[in-house]
């Protein structure tokens, strides 16, 4: 039996090297029944949308990624895992869908590689205490975040220099909430629903809403490795 579906975003490196692709993870229900083939070709184009179907008249989200992600065709793809009914590791993948990253559009340069922008998303916690028995959290068990980048300066409001922090620019993080949105309703549409997945309760709920916060995120997994050093000796 299952659970619900993980949807792994792999966001191809022009390095062609595995280790560089970056991953963002959506989970889905269906509605009714089983799924097939065309109802995960449609969750994944879904998905796939959050990154190439959202413009604003400027720009789509994946023109603000940096140079390092392939906009090769078909490089980036959208892929589904099963998550089984009991708590243990998920399978193969049961579908999966190719996509291509639009190109950059807007001006800027590449951020570093582990600087990401954070839409975060939570399930109804009505009823939910923020802290449990033993230390424990339940209500964060309902939240979800996707860390989506790397990105390039156009999503920055510049301060330097004017004693204000840099921060993420509010036009940028406004086409975040319009992904999120528009993913949300396209699932919908199709017989999905997006989901909150509780690893610890082994359990999904539906996503009801989000937030975009001015500050950037780091992914230190995302780092690229050191290429020199520099020294001193006393």
């Amino acid at each position: 039996m299952t659970l619900a579906y993980l949807c792994r975003v792999n966001l191809a490196a022009t390095t062609a090297l595995p280790r560089d692709v970056m991953n963002n993870d959506f989970v889905v229900h269906f509605d009714t029944g089983s799924p097939g083939g065309s109802d995960f070709a449609a969750a994944e184009a879904d998905i796939a949308g959050f990154y190439t179907g959202v413009n604003d008249g400027v720009a789509t989200l994946g023109s603000y990624m940096a140079s390092s992600i392939d906009r090769g065709s078909g490089k980036c793809s959208v892929e589904t895992f099963a998550i089984p009914d009991a708590p243990g590791p998920l399978g193969a993948s049961v579908h999966s869908t190719a996509f291509t990253m639009p190109a950059q559009n807007v001006s800027g340069v590449d951020l570093p590689q582990e600087v990401a922008a954070t839409l975060s998303f939570y399930a109804d916690t009505t009823g939910v205490p923020e802290h449990g028995a033993g230390g424990t959290r339940p209500k964060a068990r309902r939240r979800g975040r996707v860390f989506v980048g790397p990105l390039i300066t156009a999503s920055m409001a510049f301060g330097h220099g004017s004693g204000t922090p840099q921060r993420i620019d509010t036009s940028f993080r406004t086409k975040l909430l319009d992904c999120g949105n528009a993913i949300h309703d396209a699932l919908i549409a199709n017989g999905w629903h997006w989901r909150v997945w509780s690893r610890v309760d082994w359990a999904t709920h539906d996503v009801i809403g989000g937030w975009v916060d001015d500050d950037f995120d780091t992914q230190r997994r995302r780092s690229e490795d050191t290429v020199t050093r520099s020294t001193m000796t006393f």
